[in-house]
């Protein structure tokens, strides 16, 4: 089931950037120092698309890789511990008579 609203969600994306590059099919001109690039606006606006979801990933990552050493952390924390509990109940239990 949700493969398919994936697929859907899919198709939804690529029929919006579909019309939105048929409907900015004007060319635009990018100025940089050494020349200009003529380019359509829909290329351009994929590429500054790409440029946001690069930097907003990448802002990210410190705090990932953060997260995922803590997690791994942890994980050895609660496996010495799961052992300890097993040594301490293979344990026999005594009287205190």
């Amino acid at each position: 089931m949700l493969r398919i609203v994936r697929f859907m969600l899919f198709l939804i994306i690529l029929a919006a950037s579909l019309g939105l590059a048929l409907i900015n099919a004007g060319v635009v001109q990018i100025d940089y120092y050494f020349g200009h690039w003529d380019v359509p606006l829909s290329l351009t606006l994929v590429i500054a698309a790409a440029a946001g979801v690069l930097f907003g990933v990448g802002s990210c990552l410190g705090s990932i890789f953060r997260l995922k050493r803590e997690v791994s952390r942890l994980r050895k924390a609660v496996k010495l511990l799961e052992t300890e509990i097993m040594n301490l109940r293979s344990i026999p239990v005594k009287d205190s008579q």
